[in-house]
């Protein structure tokens, strides 16, 4: 199981963790005020207990996805991170485009 995921905003003061199921391009969407690795990794736990454990996630290359304190919540759960390519959103396609639709409508 391969989940992409990017935050998007802020809008309106607030952002979006936006997660997606490379195999059956399901969202899933998660408000929070905060971008902090310690945010997303309690925000992944909870999709993730409800979900189950990815064995891949694709993200950029924002602090929050590649602190130490995220690499270890990796390394911990036996889930391989991949990060994009600098300036290359579109290798996070899943996500970035679901980001795109997700600002178009909001």
């Amino acid at each position: 199981q391969r989940v992409h995921v990017d935050y998007a905003g802020p809008i309106e003061g607030d952002y979006y963790l936006i997660a997606v199921d490379s195999f059956s391009k399901w969202p899933e969407i998660v408000q929070t005020n905060r971008i902090t690795s310690a945010v997303t990794i309690s925000i992944l736990r909870g999709l993730f207990a409800r979900l189950g454990m990815p064995v891949t996630l694709v993200s950029d290359n924002g602090t929050q996805f590649t602190s130490a304190e995220f690499a270890d919540f990796c390394a911990s759960n036996g889930i391989e991170h991949l990060t994009t390519a600098p300036f290359h959103p579109q290798s996070n396609g899943q996500a970035e485009r679901f980001v795109d639709t997700f600002k178009r409508a909001v």
